[in-house]
């Protein structure tokens, strides 16, 4: 399996670079896994969550410098004596102005951000429960075996 990998800014003061195949897989060493699963998830969790914040920020933001737009535009025509602006007119009045490109941009990183960060929380709330049950087989497993064991002698 190929190895992916994802570098998301400004959560925390470094960058968080994920990757997948390394910080997925499950090892021999149980004692650790379980040691560190419900951690790892918890760290990706509020990860996740920062994200979703950051996202609910920009769009807010976006949407109060939107709001701020047509309504400067809207007092700038009655003032002339105009009519208002159709909601094309409008859509079209927005979307030209240089913030709208820098915003549109930013919400797509951090969209992306929040939706990876979710799939990632998901995925070591998986590894989690695998690890549970691979450390249960294997005590089952070696419990089993001197059980039948002692048994016999």
């Amino acid at each position: 399996m190929r190895d992916l990998t994802h570098e998301i800014s400004g959560l925390l003061p470094a960058p968080i670079v994920i990757s997948i195949k390394d910080q997925l897989r499950i090892t021999e060493d149980l004692d650790y896994e379980v040691d560190t699963a419900a951690r790892t998830f918890g760290y990706y969790g509020l990860l996740s969550e920062r994200a979703e914040t950051r996202y609910q920020k920009m769009k807010f933001a976006f949407e109060h410098w939107k709001a701020g737009v047509e309504s400067n535009e809207d007092q700038e025509r009655i003032s002339e004596g105009r009519k208002k602006m159709t909601e094309a007119e409008r859509t079209a009045h927005v979307r030209v102005q240089t913030k709208y490109k820098a915003y549109q941009l930013k919400m797509i990183q951090f969209d992306e951000d929040r939706r990876v960060l979710k799939i990632i929380a998901r995925a070591f709330e998986l590894k989690k429960d695998l690890v549970q049950t691979k450390a249960a087989n294997r005590r089952r497993e070696h419990y089993g075996k001197v059980g039948k064991g002692s048994s016999e002698e």
